[in-house]
């Protein structure tokens, strides 16, 4: 066993992390390692009373059913997984970066892909606080509990311009505008596409889509040149940035996609 705190203890079984929340004589079990596991963890952590499961994953909950039936200890877990872990349906496949399945695929090796079902005496819910002591466990007062987006993988990965693009987004929106361009005269092929997302509905607003293009077109005209992408992107984005904001009054972030002919 590894101290975590004087409270908290890791217990490694058979390659697998189980934890132990002791409170005086009472132990809460966290996960249950893969299938066949109880036996073992039965003798290092006496007085199991009560078992609570991380999520449906078998080698999370895979000795539940043997150790609920041995020492009568209650089970709780997510509502999400509720279902998994009671037998009545699969886990999701796990979706993997390239980099990440020969690892999985090492550390797995021999675990089964199911594992026996147990009954759960108590689901929690998003916002269910457990409160453990020495003879029971309950939930408390209930508390305001929703997704926490964490970006990036360190200190740093995420700098002040990016987070000012999103907040630009967020309010304003995007419009994207798609042009074929001959590449010898730099003039358009046919009209502009228009895409929009977080701004106004362009759907509805086909007079403002007509001169959009219109704007898109006058800002590619002239004597014919050589077409030069990064000043093709620039007038338009400039132009339809210009007619969107005295139209509207809102800013939103125009990217251009261009392709020769």
């Amino acid at each position: 066993m590894v101290t975590v705190t004087p409270n908290l203890t890791m217990l490694r079984v058979n390659g697998w992390q189980v934890y132990v929340w002791r409170d005086g004589d009472s132990a809460t079990l966290i996960d249950t390692g893969a299938p066949g596991s109880g036996a073992e963890i039965a003798a290092a952590v006496p007085q199991i009373d009560r078992i609570v499961l991380t999520h449906g994953h078998v080698d999370h909950i895979g000795s539940a059913a043997e150790l609920r039936k041995s020492t009568g200890a209650t089970v709780m877990a997510g509502a999400g997984d509720a279902a998994v872990i009671r037998g009545e349906a699969d886990m999701p496949p796990a979706v993997f970066e390239d980099w990440e399945l020969p690892i999985y695929q090492r550390v797995s090796a021999g675990l089964p892909g199911s594992a026996p079902p147990v009954h759960l005496d108590r689901e929690l819910t998003d916002g269910d606080v457990l409160e453990i002591d020495e003879t029971n466990a309950w939930t408390g007062e209930r508390v305001s509990a929703s997704y926490v987006y964490i970006d990036g993988l360190g200190i740093g990965d995420v700098d002040q311009h990016i987070l000012r693009d999103r907040a630009h987004l967020s309010t304003d929106g995007v419009v994207v505008i798609m042009v074929a361009v001959d590449k010898q005269t730099g003039h358009l092929e046919r009209p502009a596409e228009i895409l929009a997302r977080g701004f106004v509905q362009l759907e509805e607003r086909e007079e403002l889509i007509g001169r959009c293009r219109g704007v898109v077109a006058n800002a590619l005209g002239g004597s014919e040149h050589y077409a030069e992408f990064g000043d093709i992107n620039s007038r338009i984005r400039d132009s339809v940035s210009k007619f969107l904001y005295d139209e509207t009054r809102r800013r939103p972030m125009v990217l251009t996609v261009t392709v020769e002919v």
